[in-house]
């Protein structure tokens, strides 16, 4: 699944949307990182939890772009 489907089937509001994909791709990298370690728990809680709340969220959506796949 790609992400501009996996986001259609999310219903996001529009602005929204084009948002997360602009998050998603402007910072590819970034997202990657923090993808790879989003559910590594330390003894202050997990790492994606210390990140703004928008940048979680297309961390979420990357990985279940993943996961679908």
């Amino acid at each position: 699944m790609t992400l501009e489907v996996l986001l259609s089937e999310l219903k996001f509001d529009k602005n929204i949307e084009k948002a997360i994909m602009e998050k998603i791709h402007n910072d590819n990298d970034e997202i990657e990182r923090l993808s790879k370690t989003a559910y590594d728990q330390t003894k202050n809680g997990f790492e994606l939890c210390k990140q703004d709340p928008f940048t979680r969220l297309a961390v979420i959506i990357h990985l279940l772009v993943k996961t679908y796949d």
